[in-house]
């Protein structure tokens, strides 16, 4: 589990790193969303989810808790950016 979350961690620095020295795209997968960024959904819930999914058919454990542990990372992350854009309004 812990593999999987620190790559679903890296995949998520390697989309921010890559908005931050771009100068803030705003294009897809950067557009902007209550929950999160488009960037965000997909490499904190979509990936993760997608490779439990396919872990659960195949019978894989391993596969299965990387999967895991990539959304136990991402569901922090998308839950930071949910309360930090609807709760902490200003």
């Amino acid at each position: 589990m812990i593999t999987g979350a620190i790559t679903i961690g890296i995949l998520d620095w390697v989309l921010e790193h890559y908005w931050y020295t771009h100068g803030q795209p705003t294009h897809f997968p950067y557009k902007d969303t209550p929950i999160a960024p488009y960037d965000d959904i997909i490499s904190c819930g979509i990936v993760p989810g997608a490779i439990t999914a396919i872990g659960l058919a195949m019978k894989q454990d391993a596969v299965r808790d990387f999967g895991i542990g990539g959304l136990i990372y991402g569901g922090v992350t998308l839950l930071h950016h949910a309360l930090l854009r609807n709760i902490t309004k200003p």
